[in-house]
């Protein structure tokens, strides 16, 4: 099948407070994985709880997001925190 593109959105919290991950509401983290349940693995192997939504490309609205991608998950080894 391939690997499919899924997009990680963060919720209001982090709009007054700092992700530890740089992560924001107004922007997303992409991963890419071969399904939805790794996705999710990928996500919280890379960055824990601190998300609030996964979404397929094909439901994902990029329009939403003011600033765009703010990362590729999983980090490379010298982007990770």
């Amino acid at each position: 099948m391939g690997e499919l593109k899924f997009f990680v959105t963060f919720g209001q919290k982090y709009r007054q407070e700092p992700h530890p991950n740089s992560g924001h509401p107004d922007g997303w983290f992409e991963v890419e994985a071969e399904s939805y349940s790794e996705a999710r693995e990928k996500t919280a192997n890379a960055i824990g709880n601190r998300w609030a939504f996964i979404y397929a490309e094909s439901v994902f609205d990029k329009a939403l997001y003011p600033l765009g991608k703010l990362a590729e998950l999983p980090f490379a080894p010298t982007e990770k925190p």
